[in-house]
Formats: structure tokens, C-alpha cells, sequence
């Protein structure tokens, strides 16, 4: 157990990335995974909030304050109206079925 730590630290090293990058990286996928819960699944908004609540593991009203300052690539999303094999091949560790 001792020596695990240190083995998982060694690995992450590469991976460090800018705390401002993970969080826009993070609001993009927030943004297509509103998009896909909203077209795909046709969940209610109070619904949708919930589920990214879940997947993020934020407040409802984080979520909700974080797509208010999303609209822009929310509206995007809409008006490019990405098809599932596009979020896939972007964001392929989420589920999209």
C-alpha cells in the first residue's frame, strides 16, 4: 500500500495540465453533455441539472451558473447540432448511447 502512492503520483506527473485549461476543458464537456442530455435525451432542464450535478460532481447551481456563462457554445451546439459519432470521436470517455 505504502509504495502505491508514490507509483500513481510517478504516472500523473506528465499529465499536469494548467488548473485554467482542466476548468475550460471541463465547461466544454459540461456544454456538449447539456447538449446531448437536452436534443438526444430530451430530459427537462431540472433533469438535465440534475444529471450534470452527477456527472461533474458539482452543485445544481454551479452547473446552472457555469452554462449561464456557456451560452455562447451552448448556442453552438445548437445550431451545429453535432451528431453522436462527432461527440464520440471528441469526447469518447462518456457514454453517448
Amino acid at each position: 500500500m505504502r509504495g502505491q502512492d508514490i507509483l500513481f503520483n510517478k504516472h500523473l506527473e506528465p499529465l499536469k495540465i494548467a488548473p485554467s485549461d482542466n476548468k475550460e476543458r471541463r465547461n466544454m464537456v459540461l456544454s456538449a453533455r447539456y447538449y446531448y442530455h437536452m436534443h438526444y435525451q430530451r430530459l427537462r432542464f431540472d433533469d438535465i441539472i440534475y444529471q450534470l450535478s452527477n456527472e461533474f460532481f458539482l452543485s445544481e447551481k454551479r452547473i446552472v451558473d457555469i452554462l449561464t456563462d456557456l451560452r455562447d457554445v451552448i448556442d453552438t451546439f445548437m445550431k451545429s447540432k453535432p451528431e453522436l459519432k462527432e461527440l464520440r470521436k471528441e469526447y469518447g470517455w462518456y457514454n453517448w448511447d
